[in-house]
């Protein structure tokens, strides 16, 4: 299988019984070389933080999922080499720089990005880079 780079809302369904976790956890478990942005642990510590506070989430779950992070299988890229593409596709489609670094390292490993955003996903909806973004429930 070909690389495929995972977002925020894909990993944390790896952790969290959510729907569509089953396809992502078949995408974890299959041959796929997965790429993230470096920054996509402190993105799953933000989501844990937030259920925690919330209530949805015990501190201790939460500590034990951070924990696990760091163990994923993913290649973590740093952004400096796609920020300057991250920046130009937010300012064109008028989308967050965050949601835009994930389409921009799909697009410089001219691979699909896997989400289970759908503001992300419709975003893009009809623009020259649509057919890097793929939905998590068609897996």
């Amino acid at each position: 299988m070909s690389p495929l780079v995972v977002d925020t809302s894909v990993a944390a369904k790896w952790y969290l019984d959510e729907p569509y976790a089953d396809q992502a956890l078949t995408l974890l478990r299959s041959d796929a070389e997965l790429h993230a942005p470096t920054f996509l642990d402190v993105e799953l510590d933000h989501v844990l933080c937030k259920l925690t506070r919330r209530g949805e989430l015990a501190s201790e779950e939460a500590r034990s999922m951070h924990g696990a992070f760091e163990t994923l299988p993913i290649v973590r890229h740093d952004t400096a080499f796609f920020r300057d593409l991250a920046f130009e596709l937010a300012l064109a489609h008028r989308r967050g720089i965050y949601d835009c670094l994930f389409v921009a390292l799909a697009e410089l490993l001219a691979t699909h990005l896997v989400t289970a955003d759908r503001r992300l996903l419709e975003g893009f909806h009809g623009t020259a880079i649509a057919h890097r973004i793929l939905w998590v429930g068609a897996l």
